[in-house]
């Protein structure tokens, strides 16, 4: 046994003190230094007082940036503004009329917002000109000049390549540059570039090149001008545009379609073309309203192979070839009338599995393989000739593999002029 150093109180010896002192040199050890807590006090309290000093002054400061924040937004919707690059020219007052002019075209819209009262502006081709008699006394003027855009001299004028600088919402190509017209959009010229919104192509221009405006995701607003003759392949696909107009005189394409995966859900095509693409609106998942033209020949090669929420389709009376896989995978498609078409493709109907009524006209001369294969809803066909030219017609393996096999009777009806034909 041995002392505590402290209180001489006997202690195990392997213990240093006893359990008393042990509890009081702890608590000393614990406490903080009596000199600490004065200065570290006048710290804090300073701290404190200019702390809550210097809120009102925040306040105070930040009200006097939302007014004079409020008094320019007010001058901005009630500015004119005016664009213009070479000959295009867009003019318009917030929230009011706005005008797109290009030569001697022009094309007007009328957008919801604010009105300004007593504004009033003017643009010309060839240069601007802007009357105002606003009330307000400021004005914003957004020049979109050939200067935004990169060109290349070709041997008919001159080649868009993309921007000059960082990408714009709004790609306005113009008629002429250097005093030569603009006829080109070259190759990738504005490929991936998602901040595009609105794209505005005159006549002047005769080529889209390959994959122009490939991957414009937010591209929204689209017009193609009367005029445009060719377009390559992948030119705008992936773009959101909701319609789509193609004019008449665009009838070249590249071997593979350009409107592939876009978010279009209304097609206008004005234009017969010369040789059809492959997979022209392959992958339009939202597309519900095609317009054809008359004098198209063939549905072209998977012209709408995934097209999912097409239910109805007028083919016009001058086609008389439906492609390889051209209404594949479109499982929302309910009725097809094929009118004048003789040759059907090869999974020409593959998977359409809501089709229930097909109408076939008795020109009809042959049907490939796997044509309506997997139409589990199909339950009649009409056909307009006999049943002795229902089976001249040539017929490939698997051309009705599943037909019906969802009816309550398991399978499908032909009906002929002079009767019923059930497989």
């Amino acid at each position: 046994m041995k002392k505590c150093p402290y209180c001489s109180a006997e202690i195990l010896d392997n213990a240093e003190f006893c359990l008393h002192c042990m509890k009081q040199l702890n608590k000393k050890q614990a406490a903080p230094s009596k000199s600490f807590f004065p200065k570290k006090r006048i710290i804090w309290i300073v701290a404190v007082v200019l702390l809550f000093s210097l809120i009102p002054l925040c306040l105070f400061l930040g009200n006097g940036k939302k007014e004079v924040a409020s008094t320019h937004s007010t001058s901005v919707s009630n500015a004119s503004q005016t664009f213009s690059s070479g000959n295009v020219i867009i003019s318009g007052n917030g929230g009011g009329a706005s005008e797109v002019s290009v030569g001697g075209s022009s094309v007007s819209s009328t957008s919801s917002g604010s009105t300004s009262h007593g504004a009033s502006s003017s643009s010309s081709a060839g240069g601007t000109t802007s009357t105002s008699s606003d009330t307000v006394s400021s004005k914003i003027e957004y020049v979109a000049n050939p200067s935004n855009l990169k060109y290349e001299e070709n041997a008919t004028g001159y080649t868009v390549l993309g921007f000059s600088g960082s990408p714009l919402e709004e790609v306005i190509i113009p008629e002429t540059y250097n005093g030569k017209p603009v006829t080109k959009i070259g190759d990738s010229a504005f490929c991936t570039k998602a901040e595009i919104k609105t794209v505005y192509i005159p006549g002047c221009v005769k080529t889209i090149g390959l994959s122009a405006f490939d991957g414009c995701y937010n591209l929204n607003n689209l017009t193609i001008s009367e005029g445009v003759t060719e377009v390559g392949s992948f030119a705008f696909s992936g773009i959101a545009a909701e319609t789509l107009i193609i004019p008449k005189s665009l009838t070249k394409y590249s071997d593979t379609s350009c409107f592939t995966s876009c978010e279009t859900k209304t097609v206008i095509m004005k234009g017969v073309p010369q040789k059809m693409p492959i997979c022209f609106f392959l992958r339009c998942k939202k597309l519900e309203n095609v317009t054809l033209p008359e004098g198209l020949t063939e549905i072209g090669a998977c012209m709408f192979d995934e097209c999912e929420a097409l239910k109805t389709l007028d083919i016009p009376e001058s086609v008389t070839k439906v492609s390889l896989g051209a209404f594949e995978g479109c499982w929302r498609l309910e009725q097809i009338d094929l009118k004048n078409v003789e040759n059907l493709g090869t999974d020409a109907f593959l998977g359409c599995s809501s089709l229930k009524k097909v109408i076939i006209s008795k020109k009809m001369k042959n049907i490939e393989a796997n044509v309506f294969s997997e139409c589990s809803a199909l339950s009649d066909i009409y056909y307009e000739g006999t049943k002795a030219q229902w089976q001249s017609i040539t017929k490939k393996t698997n051309w009705d593999k599943n037909v019906g096999s969802e009816n309550v009777f398991g399978s499908y009806i032909i009906h002929c002029s002079d009767g019923d034909i059930k497989p």
